[in-house]
């Protein structure tokens, strides 16, 4: 069975890219064996990554990834607290308990 993995991305970064950042994510998912639970888009609101967290824990995902550091920067200790963090764009990956 493969661990879960859940894209991320945020309205207001990927504005008009939306498609093609969900494109890429649904790609490196499968490049590292990711079975891609679901693709979560929020807002900047302040709650965000608190309800990614919870829907993380519901799924039992090992991993977040998401298409670029900018989506995710200001939550990068919180996420990789409980999962894998995976960039697309550069590819990175910062591991759980980073």
């Amino acid at each position: 069975m493969r661990p879960k993995a859940i894209g991320f991305l945020r309205r207001d970064i990927s504005g008009i890219r939306r498609e093609r950042h969900e494109m890429e994510i649904r790609s490196r998912a499968r490049e590292l064996g990711y079975d891609l639970a679901r693709m979560v888009m929020l807002g900047p609101s302040a709650d965000a990554i608190d309800r990614l967290v919870v829907m993380l824990n519901r799924l039992g995902a090992a991993a977040v990834i998401a298409p670029s550091a900018e989506h995710v920067v200001e939550a990068r200790d919180q996420l990789c607290a409980v999962c894998d963090l995976v960039i697309v764009t550069p590819q990175e990956r910062w591991p759980l308990g980073r």
